[in-house]
């Protein structure tokens, strides 16, 4: 063995040596195990329930990897707002005090001014805010804990921001809109398209299908207002079920409002006219004159 390979393999012996130091420094205390407020990540949580003072409680579901809201709405839920709440479940506790040895008086606990519910077996109450460092205290699992105060006004926000902007949820199939002048039904495995356009295709069937599966207002408040006659009606396939909108034009904006659950989504009169008018497209070959058009509802 000549002296370059001698020496080659010292200091390959050296720098193992050294990358061993680095990564366990002997001597160092390891640091401890981070304290969360629940055993939970994000992707483990599957229901939420979630009692706020002087506001609705709020009740979520996770489906098939799909969130809805079963209160106050029974609506496809905003995933964005979910997830600000599912976040709670595996935050960091920053310092943790023993209930028995603080007066959670001093920290609105005692009358939590939210409470969240995961899984139905965890549970986070939400106190007033520390301070110095604008944390916030909560009390979970026997502790009092200070956390990082980044999600109370997501917790504390008005019950409609919770409902996901579309109109239909994903799993519902259409077989039958009753529209402002136009009537559209699936039966005998084929569309009907009543009255029936001089310019009629199956593309334009189609995309109005599409636009209804895919329509997203702009903001969704709760209506207030006196209540309006339905104007479009859609029903669903193998089901009794049925969901109607009423409709206010207040120019620019149209709103479809929900009578049932005092709801009203706002839309661009752009957006409304898809919704109710079979649209000609440009590459679409008029079809032949009969009853059936696209025979997939």
């Amino acid at each position: 063995m000549n002296s370059r390979l001698i020496l080659n393999i010292g200091l390959l012996a050296i720098i193992g040596i050294l990358v061993l130091l680095v990564k366990f420094e002997p001597g160092k205390e390891p640091e401890p195990e981070k304290i969360r407020l629940t055993p939970l990540t994000e992707e483990n949580v599957n229901h939420i329930f979630i009692q706020r003072k002087g506001l609705p409680d709020i009740e979520l579901e996770k489906r098939n990897k799909v969130w809805f809201m079963l209160k106050p709405y029974p609506l496809l839920a905003n995933d964005f707002r979910v997830s600000s709440v599912t976040r709670v479940a595996k935050m960091v506790s920053h310092i943790q005090y023993k209930l028995d040895k603080v007066d959670i008086k001093k920290f609105k606990l005692d009358k939590p001014e939210a409470t969240i519910r995961f899984n139905k077996e965890y549970t986070v109450e939400v106190g007033s805010n520390e301070p110095i460092k604008r944390r916030r205290y909560v009390k979970s699992n026997n502790q009092l804990h200070i956390v990082n105060d980044n999600f109370y006004y997501q917790v504390m926000s008005k019950a409609t921001t919770y409902a996901a902007y579309k109109l239909l949820s994903p799993e519902i199939s259409l077989s039958k809109l009753e529209l402002p002048g136009l009537q559209v039904e699936f039966k005998d495995n084929q569309w009907h398209v009543k009255p029936r356009p001089k310019d009629f295709s199956a593309d334009s069937l189609t995309n109005l299908l599409n636009e209804w599966r895919n329509a997203q207002s702009l903001e969704i408040e709760k209506y207030e207002g006196p209540r309006l006659k339905d104007k479009i009606t859609l029903r669903m396939q193998d089901s009794q079920q049925a969901i109607s909108f009423a409709v206010k034009k207040d120019k620019p904006d149209v709103y479809l409002i929900r009578n049932d659950l005092k709801l009203q989504y706002k839309l661009t009169d752009d957006m409304y006219q898809k919704l109710i008018t079979l649209v000609p497209l440009e590459s679409d070959e008029a079809t032949e004159d009969k009853d059936a058009a696209d025979k997939k509802p």
